[in-house]
């Protein structure tokens, strides 16, 4: 595995409290139709989707936020869940192809998390 420094847009989910397993395949479904070069679910209440800045994934990273946003107005199984993103330079463990083996590593995780929870927290 190489480790690389490559320009992301990192989206956060995050809950006040924690997603429910329902909930959580609700959104999963979203993350992963936007085809994010990486994913994971962090904690019970953090989802993170990555993806590497290019014009294409910039539009699937603002159309997954924009998706997002309308299920989280729309449903009020989601009261208290935010959403966020960042741009940031971050480092990322790469196979010989160039695809993404574990999430990518940065401050940058921090403040993507934190400004999700101040909307989790505006939406409660």
């Amino acid at each position: 595995m190489a480790t690389k420094q490559k320009l992301f847009k990192i989206v956060c989910i995050r809950h006040t409290l924690v997603f429910t397993e329902e909930d959580y395949a609700d959104v999963r479904k979203l993350v992963e139709s936007a085809k994010p070069d990486y994913w994971h679910y962090f904690d019970p209440d953090i989802i993170y989707a990555y993806f590497i800045d290019t014009e294409k994934k910039a539009a699937s990273a603002a159309k997954l936020i924009d998706e997002l946003r309308t299920l989280f107005k729309s449903d009020h199984r989601f009261y208290g869940v935010g959403v966020s993103i960042l741009n940031a330079e971050m480092s990322a463990n790469t196979n010989l192809w160039g695809k993404i083996k574990a999430p990518p590593a940065g401050e940058a995780v921090k403040e993507v998390s934190r400004l999700a929870y101040e909307d989790a927290v505006k939406n409660s």
